[in-house]
């Protein structure tokens, strides 16, 4: 069994881990994208804005039709004897699939920050009024410069 000190360390430490996470997620929720995320798949069709787009399937379905096409296209460029480079949109192959990869990783990140969230309630409260004390204090402290 653990005395409470040892639960204090043990409870602080996981803080201090969660909020490390918190942070490294915050860096990656905040993407630079190459294109502009209006996705359709004909010309002047009815477009998908790809930043409200969630759905894994959707996404894998859109980098089927960017590779399958950018396939074709450069065969037939190929069978052609002409040097063309494809585009989709104004948008290379490249920037759709790197775009389409930033978002599946967006939401992803939201679910690991549900789950931060409620591990974070959890540590939260087995924390001893003591180390609440000090959290408190040292929060206090850390405004105070």
């Amino acid at each position: 069994m653990t005395t409470p000190n040892e639960t204090d360390d043990v409870t602080l430490n996981l803080l201090k881990e969660i909020e490390r996470r918190k942070a490294e997620i915050a860096q990656l929720e905040r993407p630079s994208y190459r294109t502009n995320l209006s996705f359709s798949y004909t010309e002047g069709g009815p477009p998908i804005n790809l930043n409200t787009v969630s759905d894994q399937k959707t996404l894998v379905t859109i980098a089927a039709f960017i590779i399958t096409s950018s396939e074709a296209f450069d065969r037939a460029a190929a069978s052609l004897d002409v040097k063309v480079d494809y585009s989709w949109q104004g948008f290379s192959a490249q920037d759709w699939l790197t775009d389409i990869k930033t978002r599946i990783n967006k939401s992803q990140i939201n679910a690991l920050k549900k789950k931060l969230e409620q591990l974070e309630a959890r540590a939260q409260a087995v924390i001893s009024p003591e180390l609440r004390r000090k959290l408190e204090l040292d929060a206090i402290k850390a405004e105070l410069g």
